[in-house]
């Protein structure tokens, strides 16, 4: 905002004192109107400079927090906290090393933060916020793109599908329950069929007669079930159907053809 101010004003020549009470006032006017035009091209020239974005990032610049206390009692801008300094509290849950954090207040009681850093799984972002004095801050809450499932989630997962880590370090072996056996028909009780709790075990029966072999098993275990394989063959893709036995949603496998052994061993490939 330029100040445009002019002042023109008139003096008749007088005679005596007024004519030197004139000649004052003039003077007085002209240094007024000097210093008018000099604070114009000084606000002219503040308006004309614009800031870099290095001249914005320096200002927000915090540097390296030695303090202690929790991070939510930063001052407003960016700080770097090193790992050395272990008197820092309210960290990401879970994070290790360094961190850069950001914080800003918002509106009237609102607060933003940002961290950013590492955890066992790698690079993270971390985000945390409050809206009000009254609600507080939520928690840290992963921002990463690409969610990363922790080690306790896996085998979290894999033991809803009936899997279990087995003891030594072997590799992980299913425990979920199949049922298998004989017949011309799609089961309709699980009483009818032989339980196992083992993805590999062997069905039998007494006579010769060529009938399917049928293996049911939770519909969800049953989705990472790549292949079937009976007496070392060849894995194969069996048919199968979804539908509710005994009260359970089970997914029921059948052979394609029938078998005339009186014994079959099964392998259930994963």
């Amino acid at each position: 905002m330029g100040i445009g101010i002019g002042l023109g004003i008139g003096f008749p020549s007088g005679k005596g004192g007024s004519a030197k009470v004139d000649a004052d006032l003039e003077t007085k006017v002209q240094a007024l109107q000097s210093q008018l035009h000099t604070l114009s091209r000084k606000e002219a020239a503040v308006e004309s400079k614009q800031l870099s974005a290095n001249q914005i990032f320096n200002a927000e610049n915090r540097g390296e927090f030695t303090g202690s206390g929790s991070l939510k009692n930063l001052g407003e801008g960016w700080w770097y906290i090193p790992s050395s300094n272990t008197n820092v509290t309210g960290k990401p849950k879970g994070s290790t090393g360094d961190i850069l954090v950001y914080r800003r207040a918002v509106g009237k009681d609102g607060v933003a933060m940002l961290a950013f850093g590492n955890d066992k799984e790698g690079g993270q972002v971390w985000g945390q916020y409050k809206t009000n004095d009254t609600g507080g801050y939520l928690p840290w809450v992963k921002m990463t793109t690409g969610y990363i499932f922790t080690i306790d989630e896996i085998v979290g997962e894999l033991k809803k599908r009936g899997f279990e880590p087995a003891k030594n370090g072997s590799p992980v072996i299913p425990l979920a329950t199949y049922y298998a056996g004989y017949d011309t028909t799609m089961p309709t009780k699980l009483s009818d069929l032989s339980e196992f709790q083992s993805s590999t075990f062997s069905i039998s029966r007494t006579d010769q007669v060529p009938e399917r072999i049928f293996i049911a098993t939770d519909v969800d275990h049953a989705k990472g079930i790549t292949g079937i394989s009976v007496n070392g063959g060849l894995p194969a893709v069996w048919p199968h159907r979804d539908y509710v036995i005994g009260g359970k949603s089970m997914r029921v496998f059948y052979s394609p053809g029938g078998f005339h052994e009186t014994s079959d061993k099964i392998e259930i490939k994963f």
